[in-house]
């Protein structure tokens, strides 16, 4: 029986209406069932495979299964995909690879072409030596991997056919040799960290994304933005959204001060930058502490550099490790005709810190609305009137690269 708050109470539906209304293959294509699962996470998918046989079939392809090989008892690799009744190879579309034994390396490397619909693998503290090619996968992230030269690398990249969304962190070689004319390889998405490794851009520059995502520069800001500046013009109309994760505003100042160059990005209509804004609090919550909300000046300069105004600017409002000094008043900066010339502004109230330790006996939802609350009364004051309409708040943390990709 079913019981309705406030309703009499009625019999159960019979089995066969249930089961026409949770069959959903028969009624939406079967590639589109298949993309909806494919943005749940693993709780709702196990979730989802409860409702009917068909929902199982569809959620069980999707859901992320740890797998553990014992050498106590002789289990290997081969053993477990050799296996008639075994059904990973058929099944399996995402692998996350997480530090494997020397060992394991080897067959693992010869197997990952078996998987039938591999679509998305994230490898960490491997050494590949090369890929083999895997023609289904759209999605990989190489961390803290090793192969044994650039030109490797961009071989493994080509052996992906599909790929269109790549993360690269901390790629290392055994043996660095020159790539002169390297084939270019089109992506819809890079997400990669700047560091001083050698001949980097070599790998680098064959590689054409529509959104690029940066993060921060530290070792050498003027040498690194440099760099990245002769790859921004390299990409030219092709990149259309820029991600700098900014760690803070010092950040933003140092592209300015040093010259990041975005003139040849004729076609960027997006840009994002993951501290914008900060804030602080002077005092503690039980004393009625002030909240204090700064932004960096050199914004305005920077968003000189674009050759069009943008449809979008994102800004990240972040916690302050401490006061900032020098606050520049928000009216003078958002009142700037390249703020007010824009399409829209989202600001996103991010949480990764917490303005007061008050805070800390909270979820992180509590974190980002407590900060909310504080936050955005201040920015819409200071907002002039020719942007009224135009800006977004957003709740989140702050541009997670999965997530994006």
């Amino acid at each position: 029986m079913i019981q309705h708050p406030g309703r009499r109470t009625c019999p159960d539906p019979p089995l066969s209406t249930m089961s026409h209304h949770t069959s959903i293959a028969g009624r939406l294509a079967p590639e589109l069932v298949d993309l909806v699962h494919s943005y749940l996470d693993d709780a709702t998918l196990r979730t989802a495979s409860l409702v009917s046989r068909d929902w199982l079939h569809i959620a069980r392809n999707h859901i992320t299964l740890p797998i553990a090989f014992d050498k106590r008892n002789g289990s290997t690799l081969e053993d477990v995909l050799d296996d008639p009744q075994c059904t990973l190879l058929t099944t399996i579309r995402r692998i996350h690879l997480v530090h494997p034994e020397p060992d394991v390396v080897p067959p693992l490397r010869a197997y990952l072409s078996r998987f039938d619909h591999l679509s998305w693998l994230k490898i960490c503290g491997m050494i590949l030596g090369e890929m083999p090619p895997l023609p289904r996968v759209r999605t990989l992230g190489l961390f803290f991997c090793i192969f044994d030269s650039q030109a490797s690398i961009l071989s493994s990249l080509h052996n992906l056919p599909a790929l269109r969304n790549l993360t690269l962190r901390r790629l290392r070689w055994f043996s660095p040799s020159v790539i002169n004319h390297a084939a270019p390889l089109l992506l819809d998405f890079l997400d990669v960290d700047w560091h001083r490794n050698e001949r980097f851009e070599d790998i680098l520059f064959a590689l054409r994304p529509r959104h690029l995502m940066v993060w921060p520069i530290i070792d050498d800001a003027e040498r690194d933005l440099a760099t990245v500046s002769t790859y921004l013009c390299h990409l030219g109309e092709r990149i259309e959204r820029l991600t700098l994760q900014t760690a803070s505003t010092l950040h933003i100042e140092q592209m300015v001060a040093h010259g990041l160059e975005l003139g040849a990005c004729t076609a960027l209509r997006a840009l994002e930058l993951t501290s914008g804004i900060q804030y602080w609090a002077s005092g503690d919550r039980a004393a009625k502490s002030r909240v204090h909300v700064t932004v960096s000046s050199a914004l305005p300069g920077l968003l000189a550099r674009l050759p069009a105004p943008l449809d979008i600017l994102t800004l990240s409002v972040t916690p302050a490790a401490s006061h900032v000094s020098g606050p520049v008043p928000l009216a003078k900066v958002l009142g700037d005709r390249r703020f007010t010339d824009l399409g829209r502004l989202r600001i996103v109230i991010d949480a990764a810190r917490l303005l007061t330790a008050e805070d800390a006996m909270g979820s992180d939802l509590v974190y980002i609305q407590r900060a909310r609350a504080d936050v955005e009364p201040l920015i819409r004051a200071a907002m002039p009137l020719l942007m009224v309409g135009k800006v977004e708040f957003m709740n989140g943390v702050v541009l997670d690269q999965e997530k994006t990709s």
